[in-house]
């Protein structure tokens, strides 16, 4: 009798205010890859961990939300069929 391996996709919605970091911190893990220069997003950015883990297919759609108030009102129609949030901020802002 054989196994049958599984796939598995999760949204993950990556929420901060704007300049805290959100986009780095995903292409570190999803690309292991880290830019220091500073590109805004514009509305949404998305990424793709893929890894096969014990033979199960795990796929991570990250949704990078652009953080400035000027996008406030995108944001909750980014949140539909997420399974988790990660908020990112900065301990450098007292706000």
């Amino acid at each position: 009798m054989s196994e049958t391996n599984k796939k598995f996709r999760f949204k993950i919605t990556v929420i901060g205010d704007g300049a805290v970091g959100k986009t780095s911190l995903i292409q570190k893990f999803t690309n292991d890859n880290f830019k220091e220069e500073y590109i805004k997003t514009i509305g949404a950015q998305f990424s793709i961990f893929d890894r096969k883990i014990d033979g199960d297919k795990i796929k991570l759609l990250f949704w990078d939300i652009a953080g400035q108030d000027s996008f406030n009102f995108l944001r909750p129609s980014f949140f539909n069929n997420s399974v988790a949030a990660i908020i990112v901020y900065t301990l450098e802002n007292n706000e």
